[in-house]
């Protein structure tokens, strides 16, 4: 049997319909500074946060997420992507939504390295259970939690494997990392315009029993 738990955003995807309900029920603010912003594929730029005067963040645990004030006004969560036994930093990403309602145009254009933001603090409605073996199973931009589940399994020494499914190479976000350890050995890429597209079953029946699966990415992929 496996113990499923879906993500309940896919940072971008379905960020519109959160915005409301996460804005409301989070607490204060943060300041933080925009470290560093850089492509990690098609469409995809990646954004690191630090603390403005140094020192740390808030703790956070793996499948958490921070909501940022953009600078075209809106609010928008995004999932934390980096460990969370790093607290000097946030990790983010964001694709890219050309129909969507302005908040990923407003991340990729407006913010700038060296910008202050406000950002509230992390929350998780995504959590890790802390035993057993891990599937996680990522569409696209959804891989973002599911890396910083990975690198939580990897230094607390727990067995994992992290499906990633894409439409081409050139779309895989962040595939320096997932390329080197701890996630090289661990990581199966599926390419829609490849050898070996994504097969849910074909993962799940090679899932030893008892595993925890995770799944985040567009609503398609959650579907399968």
């Amino acid at each position: 049997m496996l113990g499923i738990r879906q993500s309940p955003t896919a940072d971008g995807a379905r960020e519109e319909a959160l915005e409301i309900t996460l804005c409301a029920s989070a607490e204060g603010w943060l300041a933080a500074r925009l470290a560093d912003k850089a492509p990690t594929a098609d469409g995809i730029v990646r954004f690191v946060l630090e603390p403005p005067e140094g020192g740390a963040f808030p703790a956070f645990s793996a499948g958490a997420h921070i909501e940022i004030e953009l600078p075209a006004g809106m609010v928008r969560p995004y999932s934390l992507c980096n460990s969370p036994h790093e607290r000097d930093r946030y990790e983010f990403a964001v694709l890219l939504e050309p129909n969507g309602r302005g908040g990923s145009k407003s991340a990729h254009q407006d913010l700038s390295i060296g910008q202050m933001v406000r950002i509230r603090p992390p929350r998780n409605l995504f959590p890790l259970a802390e035993d057993g073996h891990s599937l996680l199973l990522a569409g696209g931009i959804g891989v973002t939690p599911l890396l910083a589940m990975g690198q939580h399994l990897a230094a607390t020494g727990r067995p994992f494997t992290l499906h990633y499914a894409v439409r081409s190479r050139s779309r895989a976000a962040l595939l320096d990392r997932l390329e080197t350890p701890p996630f090289a050995g661990r990581v199966e890429l599926h390419c829609d315009d490849g050898a070996v597209p994504f097969d849910a079953g074909r993962a799940l029946a090679a899932a030893p029993q008892g595993s925890h699966l995770y799944v985040c990415g567009p609503q398609g992929f959650m579907d399968q």
